[in-house]
């Protein structure tokens, strides 16, 4: 069964555009922001493009300044792919007159997204593997157009990953089942679509904007509810700081654990799926603990 789509048929018109390398035979050389679009980029892309990743391994997406020397790689790219929705608080007036292609990741999404009371959307589309599907056409489309030698290839490796992510996410599906409705707290609101995929149910966040600490009242408040929908488990982040987090699971009696937002790390062709199934895991051993809490 075709699950991604006929990618190829559906852009064939592209195949007619010049090549944005000119006459030059040689590898697009692609950029992206940060681990996610780096994976989904570099299994569309194989063995045709080069394709390398901005953000270093320990930056935090959130408050990523441009060096001289990222501001060069920018330039240099042929290719630039971002999540888009607000994530690359740095791209400003860098890439605003970027005569380059410069595409986004989410683009075409919106009747997905999710937004905040001011209407502001949540980007952290990357957790939800349905929606990475979707995703996968804005990069196939940029790559085809970069390098039309190779369009049949990039779809077809779109279509192989396609099919990664389909079992990945039957995988998570089936082992997060028990964990349907399970009341938790997250440290920011990274997990909003995870959580709407699986079924989790988020009563409060710890950080209301990332990277600003919580305020007295906001605790107080985020404790009653805690309290009122009986949380089980407050889900910190590996990059983040676990000083509030502990905090508040001593005062609530609440058990801690650290979910990754996979916004950082090492790269490679598969972190995405490996830090995504290691989160499954986390949420499985919670919910074991809170199952032989109350067996005692």
């Amino acid at each position: 069964m075709n699950r991604f789509g006929p990618v190829g048929l559906l852009f064939a018109g592209l195949l007619c555009l010049h090549s944005a390398l000119g006459a030059e035979q040689r590898k697009p050389r692609v950029l992206t922001s940060f681990l996610p679009i780096y994976c989904f980029t570099v299994n569309i892309a194989g063995e045709y493009a080069d394709v390398q990743n901005l953000l270093p391994s320990n930056a935090s997406v959130h408050d990523f300044q441009l060096s001289t020397a990222d501001a060069q790689k920018l330039e240099q790219a042929d290719l630039i792919i971002l999540n888009g929705q607000g994530v690359e608080t740095w791209r400003g007036k860098v890439l605003e007159n970027n005569h380059k292609r410069v595409v986004e990741f989410s683009a075409g999404l919106k009747g997905a997204f999710i937004t905040d009371a001011s209407g502001k959307v949540n980007p952290h589309i990357w957790l939800d593997p349905m929606l990475v599907i979707k995703g996968l056409t804005n990069i196939v489309t940029a790559l085809q157009m970069a390098d039309p030698a190779h369009a049949s290839a990039y779809a077809a490796n779109a279509e192989h990953f396609a099919e990664r992510l389909w079992r990945l996410d039957t995988e998570l599906s089936e082992g997060l089942r028990a964990a349907r409705n399970l009341p938790v707290v997250t440290y920011h609101d990274a997990f909003a679509y995870f959580a709407r995929h699986y079924g989790l149910r988020v009563v409060g966040v710890i950080e209301e904007i990332p990277e600003i600490p919580p305020g007295p009242k906001h605790l107080t408040d985020l404790r009653r509810r805690m309290e009122k929908e009986n949380a089980r488990v407050i889900f910190a982040e590996s990059a983040h700081s676990l000083k509030f987090a502990r905090q508040l699971g001593r005062d609530m009696n609440v058990p801690v654990a650290v979910l990754d937002t996979l916004e950082g790390g090492t790269l490679s062709r598969t972190a995405y799926e490996e830090g995504m199934r290691a989160n499954m895991k986390t949420i499985q051993q919670e919910l074991a603990h809170y199952a032989s809490s109350r067996a005692r």
